[in-house]
């Protein structure tokens, strides 16, 4: 009987060590989620999420690679109540690392994005608090590295001008202008450019950059769809002031 005991504890210890041996790093969980991001479907996408969140406490990395898993999914999500929790989740992710005072870029980008979504989806006036985190984020990511997400830091910049009582639109047409600098077709910032130009009675501009925008828009997500419509709906308004 005593041999079967030793033999059977012999044994566990061999699988808890094996267990230790070939447990996989946060480092390596991170790279096969890379991978699964990669593919850019939304069942890998969704995989990848799980992987970043299984690693993601106390490291920075994995959160803001959750972020971004999350916005695409998000953003390829039709109703309100699934983009709420998707969104909430990516915020909630990201904001200690903001909090604690982080300069890494790619932190800063995806906390600004994904608190404009969460703002955007629990209301202006719940938000407004969110509105200098988002700027300072946005700015550090302008004055790092401006070209990440090819500019699109602008658009958040222009985005706030925009939607926030009080904003300044000739500076949402200033940073959307340096944002189609890296992307002259962004669906964002050219309809943001039109809302823009309308509000400031610029109204031949703002057929321009509508024009540019329906001609060559390929939207991919649901939010994409929406800000098309919502273009070709502006530049009826636009045309009837020309």
């Amino acid at each position: 009987m005593k041999k079967v005991l030793v033999f059977i504890s012999l044994a566990l210890l061999v699988g808890l060590i094996s267990s230790f041996a070939f447990a996989e790093t946060p480092a390596e969980v991170i790279v096969k989620a890379d991978a699964l991001y990669d593919k850019a479907d939304m069942a890998s996408v969704k995989e990848s999420m799980k992987l970043y969140k299984s690693v993601m406490t106390g490291n920075e990395e994995a959160g803001w690679k959750f972020a971004r898993s999350s916005y695409w999914v998000g953003v390829r999500t039709a109703t309100k109540a699934d983009k709420e929790l998707i969104f909430d989740d990516a915020y909630k992710a990201v904001r200690p690392y903001y909090d604690s005072g982080s300069n890494n870029v790619p932190t800063n980008y995806w906390f600004a994005l994904s608190a404009g979504k969460y703002g955007k989806i629990h209301g202006v006036l719940k938000s407004l608090f969110l509105v200098k985190p988002m700027k300072t984020a946005a700015n550090k990511v302008v004055s790092k590295d401006p070209g990440y997400e090819d500019g699109s830091a602008y658009t958040i910049l222009g985005a706030i001008e925009y939607e926030v009582p009080g904003g300044d639109k000739k500076k949402t047409i200033e940073y959307c202008n340096k944002k189609i600098g890296y992307e002259p077709n962004d669906i964002s910032a050219n309809l943001y450019l039109g809302k823009a130009y309308y509000d400031t009675k610029a109204y031949a501009k703002a057929k321009e950059r509508l024009d540019i925008l329906i001609a060559n828009a390929k939207p991919e997500t649901a939010d994409e769809k929406a800000d098309v419509a919502e273009a070709k709906e502006l530049l009826v308004k636009v045309k009837a002031k020309m």
